[in-house]
């Protein structure tokens, strides 16, 4: 459990997050209906149109916002098409008929309008799109030298795991302890309200440590010390319940 929660689970999230990004598409004009407003995944272009001709995948009164730094582009056209790309890693195009196109900056100049019988949008690149930092997919000792209480609580939770596989393990020993004519699902119950409450106090643990209401120490360990004496408490009872018991003999 140490060995999938420090390594493979980082690894495979890594593994899901660059596949995502590998297929990032532009827009999926497979799945687009008139009506809607459409934003690209690079957030540069937003696109709507008023009908569609499904057979040849050409859209009638296209309506296409693109962002470049200070500059916003806008075009409206007739008839639009998308053409996708002949080299791998690239997005296709966007081929505009009977354009009108609209150019203002955002900061100083004047409005440039201009028309074009026909008009090539090249849409963004998957390959451009920059892969953001995810913590889950972070290398442990990676975060074991960053100072973020994020980062700082990912890593407890990661080397807290295989603590806590531990301790519900031995919980499951008192909790299977059943009397005489007792069903052996009896605290089936028991046992699933448990592991419930240890984990969503693990959550709100975490969900401190990252909001820095708790500090790093005793960060999210004080939920594992508490199932500590718990399980020590069940297993072995209390220290004055023995006491008392030998006394009992006793006398």
């Amino acid at each position: 459990m140490a060995y999938l929660s420090v390594y493979v689970r980082p690894w495979a999230n890594d593994l899901r997050y660059r596949l995502e990004h590998q297929t990032v598409v532009d827009f999926d004009f497979n799945n687009m209906k008139p009506g809607r407003f459409y934003e690209s995944s690079s957030r540069k272009h937003v696109m709507f149109f008023h009908h569609l001709d499904r057979q040849t995948g050409h859209m009638q009164e296209v309506f296409i916002q693109s962002r470049e730094g200070n500059v916003v582009r806008i075009v409206s056209a007739e008839e639009a098409y998308y053409v996708e790309s002949i080299e791998n890693g690239k997005s296709g195009a966007l081929v505009c008929l009977e354009a009108q196109i609209y150019t203002l900056p955002q900061a100083q100049g004047d409005l440039v309008q201009a028309t074009a019988q026909r008009m090539v949008i090249e849409l963004d690149r998957s390959s451009d799109l920059v892969l953001e930092y995810k913590r889950k997919a972070a290398p442990t000792w990676q975060l074991a030298l960053s100072h973020s209480s994020v980062d700082i609580a990912e890593l407890q939770w990661r080397l807290s795991t295989p603590v806590a596989t531990f301790l519900m393990g031995l919980l499951g020993f008192p909790l299977s302890r059943a009397r005489a004519r007792q069903g052996k699902y009896a605290k089936l119950f028991v046992a699933v309200l448990s592991y419930a409450t240890f984990y969503n106090l693990n959550m709100v643990a975490k969900s401190w440590v990252e909001k820095e209401v708790v500090g790093t120490i005793p960060g999210i360990w004080w939920v594992h010390i508490l199932l500590a004496f718990i399980v020590a408490g069940l297993l072995w009872g209390p220290p004055w319940a023995a006491l008392w018991k030998s006394r009992g003999r006793r006398s």
